[in-house]
This record gives structure tokens, sequence and C-alpha cells, in this order.
């Protein structure tokens, strides 16, 4: 059985290349271009996705509000947020670990970054 990532970006490029590696490693990726739109999938599939890859900053929803708003829809999925910020401080979700990369951010880094996460 194929993993499900929601990959929730607002730059279309970005997106568009990212999810496009992610597909091309064999997984099953659905995308939303904004926090909004993440959250509708999240709601719309309660426990669907393995792994929730978001931006932080985005304009209307950020990743962070996206994620606390859809904390019951989100079953057991891994969280890893992408900013070229800095990364959040604080607990986002109370007992659920949150990893981080850096933007820009290479292909074989997010590859490898997911494939950790991943694995069992």
């Amino acid at each position: 059985m194929s993993k499900r990532i929601l990959f929730v970006e607002d730059e279309t490029s970005v997106r568009g290349v990212m999810a496009g590696a992610l597909r091309g490693a064999g997984w099953l990726v659905e995308e939303a271009q904004d926090g909004e739109e993440g959250l509708a999938k999240l709601q719309g599939a309660p426990g669907g996705f393995d792994l929730v890859i978001s931006d932080v900053s985005m304009p209307s929803m950020s990743g962070p509000e996206m994620l606390q708003a859809a904390e019951m829809a989100l079953g057991a999925a891994k969280i890893l947020l992408i900013s070229g910020y800095s990364q959040p401080n604080g607990a986002l979700l109370a007992g659920r670990p949150v990893s981080f990369l850096g933007q820009p951010v290479a292909t074989p880094d997010l590859l490898s970054r997911v494939k950790e996460l991943m694995e069992p």
C-alpha cells in the first residue's frame, strides 16, 4: 500500500516541483494551494494521510494554523513544515512531533527527510 502525502504550499512552482519529485519517488501526493484548501482536504478525509508537508507562511491561513484547526482529522499523520524564514517556536500540536526543513529545500534533502518520516 502506498503512503499518502498532503503537500500544502502557496507557491505554485515550488509545489509543482516538490510534489512531482515525491510522486517520482513512489508516493501518492495530493496538493493544496493554501492552508484553507489543506484544511478542507484534511477534514474531508480524516486520518487519510500518512504525512502532511506544509509551508509555514501562507496568506489567509498559515501552515501551523491549518494543522491546529485540523488536529482531530490528522489521525496518525506525521508533520513536516517547510519555511524560508525560521522554525516555528513552541508546541505546535500537543504530543505530536513536528519536523522542519528550511527553504530553499533541495530535492534530495526533501526525499531523504520524507523517507525517514515514512519508514516505520
